[in-house]
């Protein structure tokens, strides 16, 4: 650097100062992020799963990969369950498995991850379906003092049976008495002076987790309550929906409480449980191709006359379609090419149809399948946007609409 002799000191000073400055001045670098290769997938959730009867439970598939794996399920689930690819590496088992004995005992499933990265991962998997104790007797009962009196705790047929026990305190006079058979007896004669209110719990357990815990009131009075017949006055019918779980509850009046029923021709994917305290809970996951509707009869009954019944409907829809593919698509004059619109559920598979006007040498054809194919090669002199309307319907309102757009 040449600095004049006659430069005066304070312009010296600026003159150095801006050469330090310009000297120490580093260069400026910016991180670009690699680009991650692609990997075949793997699955990195538990093989086996239990699902207890009669309670809604939820598992999660889980898989590592680039890209994202898409995951598939081979093999045969219990009615009441659900599997779904929540397109993000993980899928979902969910539901409440049917009350049938025999749909006890393990389930062999498969699972398939694939994101076009050989190989693909494959999962042999284990789903338990257990059977756990339940108890289907009332949760309150009234005993008169100075008169004998017997209640019956029940609980579900099982194996091994359900044992039953019991904490709190019993008025004097009443004893609890497990049996081998899966009941208990609450018998005996109040005491003089042992009016009140006996809350216990009662516990069921047959190995088989979660064990059955039921909140028990025993009411002891100096004279008989006035009683009541049983009314239902939930409505007499319900609609479920193919793939999505539905949740009906029963309700019923009368003193003392009721006990519900259910008779008729039970799909095996509907769940049934008397609550113990007048009410009742439908619950299930209809699966496809059953019927549109089930005609059962609900009867609840208390020990007064007459015993209320209803005839109940069970309604089942299929889901409204849905298109889910993308809504655009580009294609290049002189260049053949398709796009295939997709919709959903499976079954029924949805009709799918369009109105709007296309680009010469382009057509939309439905499949039988749900799905439609727009293919073709674009003429030389199409170039442009070209909105129009898809319609998928399967029967069940409402159709689904999407506008797509061929550039």
């Amino acid at each position: 650097m040449n600095i004049p002799k006659s430069l005066p000191i304070e312009s010296l000073l600026r003159v150095v100062r801006r050469f330090v400055l310009a000297a120490v001045i580093l260069p400026t670098f910016t991180a670009v992020p690699a680009l991650l290769a692609d990997t075949a997938p793997s699955f990195t959730s538990a093989n086996s799963v239990i699902f207890p009867q009669g309670i809604r439970d939820t598992f999660t598939v889980t898989t590592t990969g680039i890209p994202v794996p898409k995951i598939t399920l081979s093999g045969h689930l219990p009615p009441g369950l659900k599997f779904v690819d929540n397109g993000d590496g993980t899928a979902t088992l969910s539901g409440r498995p049917g009350n049938g004995l025999g749909q006890v005992g393990n389930y062999n499933l498969t699972f398939t991850a694939s994101n076009g990265v050989a190989p693909n991962a494959t999962q042999n998997f284990t789903l338990t379906v257990t059977r756990p104790p339940l108890i289907t007797s009332v949760n309150n009962a009234t005993f008169i003092v100075g008169t004998a009196n017997t209640f019956n705790v029940t609980t579900r047929n099982t194996q091994p049976k359900t044992t039953l026990s019991f904490t709190g305190t019993l008025p004097g006079g009443v004893t609890f008495v497990p049996s081998n058979n899966g009941t208990a007896t609450l018998s005996g004669t109040p005491a003089p002076g042992s009016q009140g209110i006996y809350s216990l719990t009662i516990t069921g357990t047959n190995g088989f987790p979660p064990d059955a815990v039921q909140v028990f009131t025993l009411t002891v009075q100096s004279a008989a309550p006035v009683t009541h017949a049983p009314t239902i006055t939930s409505a007499p019918s319900t609609t479920f929906t193919v793939g999505t779980e539905g949740i009906f509850t029963i309700h019923t009046t009368g003193t003392p409480t009721s006990s519900i029923a259910l008779s008729g021709t039970l799909p095996a994917w509907l769940t049934f449980v008397d609550n113990t305290d007048g009410t009742a809970t439908l619950d299930g996951i209809p699966d496809p191709g059953g019927a549109a509707s089930y005609s059962l009869t609900i009867t609840a009954t208390n020990g007064i006359a007459p015993d209320a019944m209803q005839t109940f409907t069970l309604f089942v829809n299929n889901p409204p379609p849905a298109i889910t593919s993308a809504d655009n698509t580009t294609f290049v004059v002189g260049t053949f090419a398709s796009f295939t619109v997709r919709t959903s559920p499976p079954d029924p598979s949805a009709t799918v149809s369009f109105n709007g006007t296309l680009p010469l040498g382009i057509n939309f054809t439905p499949n039988s399948d749900g799905t439609a194919t727009i293919d073709g090669t674009a003429s030389v002199g199409s170039e442009s946007s070209y909105p129009i309307n898809i319609k998928a319907s399967n029967g069940t309102l409402p159709d689904a609409m999407q506008t797509f757009t061929i550039t």
